[in-house]
């Protein structure tokens, strides 16, 4: 039986973390030695406040994200997509098609593509999934190319 797990790519979030972090203490820093090291003019400058918001809404999305722990398993009769608070099981015998495509018309390997899943029986509801959200998002790709593959040669059957 094959299995796979892909989860939700979290670095983007920590690095923002960093950044919005370093990024606020050397203007702090900075603030103070141009001012004398006087924290009135600190305290009460909106640029710092501007700064603390980013962070404070980086940091709550990242324990968000943190918090859902979405992921995508795929295994060799269906598709499921978890989260904490929600899973969503596809069997493949129940997908109509998968289709993969570019979301701009740069050429870029999987960086900005969406995999749309649509279902038959008649539902118009259809699943969409970012592999660059995912860790491994070039494995992941290439296990979509497979499922379009072979759900391909079903529907020719």
């Amino acid at each position: 039986m094959n299995k796979k797990i892909f989860k939700y790519n979290m670095i983007l979030y920590y690095q923002l973390i960093v950044v919005y972090f370093v990024s606020m203490v050397i203007y702090i820093l900075l603030k103070l030695q141009f001012s004398g090291f006087d924290w009135n003019k600190i305290i009460y400058d909106s640029v710092l406040y501007l700064f603390l918001i980013l962070f404070v809404y980086v940091l709550i999305s990242t324990f968000y994200y943190l918090l859902k722990k979405k992921e995508i398993l795929i295994n060799d009769n269906k598709i499921q997509i978890r989260s904490k608070f929600k899973t969503i099981e596809i069997p493949i015998e129940k997908i109509e098609s998968i289709v993969i495509k570019r979301e701009h018309k740069f050429h870029l390997s999987g960086f900005l593509r969406t995999i749309k899943i649509k279902y038959k029986n008649g539902k118009s509801k259809t699943s969409i999934i970012r592999p660059f959200d995912f860790e491994n998002d070039e494995e992941l790709l290439q296990e979509f190319f497979k499922l379009r593959e072979l759900i391909q040669k079903k529907s020719e059957n």
